[in-house]
């Protein structure tokens, strides 16, 4: 059997007295959306757990509020959602509302989260707290599966961008364009200048902003049409190939890929593929490719995981990028019961380097412990200790990234100074990759860096989970 990622349950000393007040939160009830009203009560009852901020934004000719709500944890989510359906339901992986003078309106939903799909959790092997979570990746398929009725699984390739969600407003003609966590109101593109829309932390949000108003002066159909879907539901996509927010992947030029349409009301995880494909087919909008695989019962479901978690495990960056998502449906209707992801153990190791780098930076970890982990862990991945594996490739590429961290910590000296280089790398992470890799000085490359005229953006200092082994 591969050795896979054990999913951790983790309970820090804000989440351990409200664990039972967690469970029990309609816990006798059917999933449903809260109303605004409830989830305002939710978000006052654990607002150590929560996140709410209120943006006060004057528009030429109109004043608004926009709300942005999220989870303030990171380490606990996954026990969070494991702890109260009701809770994974309702914290969408974007969520916000509006207030233009007639109370709190939705404004965008994105997609509940989903999670790495690992074959011995299809077995049920993984403990109660990682069968929990697996219920959210194909639980609803297995029990379909389970009744001997057919399984699409729809493989939809997985852009490495910054995520962004489009949605529409009627009563005040504006366009919901958002990054994961700030949302604009924009009617047209005047109002990116708006005052309220100015600080470091809506840059990606503005990008974003303006590659919509690019594509929408491509649109050959009546832009009414778009409205009127958008009213009712958001659209979601990665914002790719801009220079200063590099991720993994190297795109050829900067785009928006829509993958999925979400429905603002209601508690559906999202559409179809296949049928939002048609719609952004028909508005001609960039995405996201997708191949459709049938499954008949349970055995043949388990079969067919384990042959694209071995196929999708094994391609390279090039080949298949960060890996991919996996809609499953009901064949008899095309509803989408859940998503799970499956990623290429190449883009697992690249960001698992990353990840030392930055520990070596921000925590000035010796570089020998950082490379002694990063080996421990890349031992946990499939195929790693294969002998036709390029084991030796990727720890010699990681050890040229730790010695260059050491090199910028010991020439910049002022740690300041130093983390604000490291951001610019971050933020051009493939651009410095190529030149580890063509072999450039160290000199060469950190004057580079020093010399590169780049915007801080905040939304790219994620949090890298170094304790969650093979993330």
């Amino acid at each position: 059997m591969l050795q896979q990622k054990r999913k951790k349950l983790r309970i820090t000393k804000n989440l351990e007295p409200l664990i039972q007040e967690l469970k029990e939160f309609r816990a006798d009830q059917p999933e449903t959306q809260l109303t605004y009203e409830e989830l305002e009560n939710f978000l006052q009852t654990f607002n150590k757990l929560t996140s709410s901020q209120v943006i006060e934004c004057n528009l030429k000719d109109l004043d608004l509020q926009i709300r942005d709500i999220k989870l303030k944890i990171h380490y606990e989510e996954d026990t969070l959602f494991a702890l109260n359906k009701q809770i994974h339901q309702n914290f969408r992986r974007g969520l916000a509302y509006v207030n233009y003078g007639q109370g709190w309106k939705l404004l965008r939903k994105g997609q509940k989260k989903f999670f790495d799909l690992y074959f011995e959790d299809i077995q049920g092997k993984g403990g109660d707290f990682c069968n929990k979570i697996n219920y959210y990746n194909i639980g609803r398929a297995q029990e379909l599966a389970s009744q001997n009725k057919q399984l699409k699984i729809y493989v939809s390739e997985k852009a490495n961008g910054e995520n962004c969600q489009i949605s529409y407003c009627k009563d005040i003609d504006g366009w919901s364009i958002s990054s994961k966590n700030k949302t604009l109101v924009i009617r047209n593109e005047n109002d990116l200048e708006a005052q309220c829309y100015q600080k470091y932390s809506y840059q990606v949000a503005l990008m974003i902003a303006k590659q919509w108003f690019k594509d929408l002066k491509q649109l050959n159909q009546p832009i009414e049409g778009l409205k009127n879907i958008l009213q009712d539901h958001t659209f979601i996509g990665e914002f790719c190939g801009h220079s200063q927010l590099q991720h993994l992947i190297r795109y050829d030029e900067v785009q928006i890929r829509f993958f999925s349409i979400v429905k603002k009301n209601g508690i559906e995880t999202c559409l179809s593929p296949k049928f939002s494909q048609q719609i952004f087919d028909n508005f001609q909008l960039k995405t996201v490719k997708f191949r459709e695989i049938v499954a008949n019962g349970i055995e043949e479901l388990k079969m067919k995981m384990l042959q694209l978690s071995n196929e999708i495990s094994q391609m390279s960056l090039k080949e298949m990028g960060e890996g991919s998502v996996l809609y499953f449906c009901n064949a008899e209707n095309d509803e989408c019961l859940s998503l799970a992801k499956l990623k290429t153990i190449e883009y697992r190791i690249i960001r698992k380097i990353r990840e030392k780098l930055k520990s070596l930076v921000y925590k000035k970890i010796d570089n020998k412990a950082c490379l002694k982990k990063f080996i421990s862990e890349c031992q946990k991945f499939p195929y790693f200790n294969d002998p036709e594996f390029q084991q030796a490739y990727y720890i010699e590429l990681c050890t040229k990234l730790l010695s260059f961290g050491q090199f910028l910590i010991k020439e910049l000296k002022d740690e300041k100074i130093y983390k604000n280089v490291f951001n610019k790398i971050k933020q051009s992470f493939l651009d410095f990759l190529d030149l580890i890799k063509q072999n450039a000085p160290f000199d060469v490359i950190l004057n580079h860096f020093v010399n590169l005229k780049q915007f801080d953006v905040e939304e790219l200092q994620e949090i890298d989970n170094d304790d969650d082994d093979l993330e």
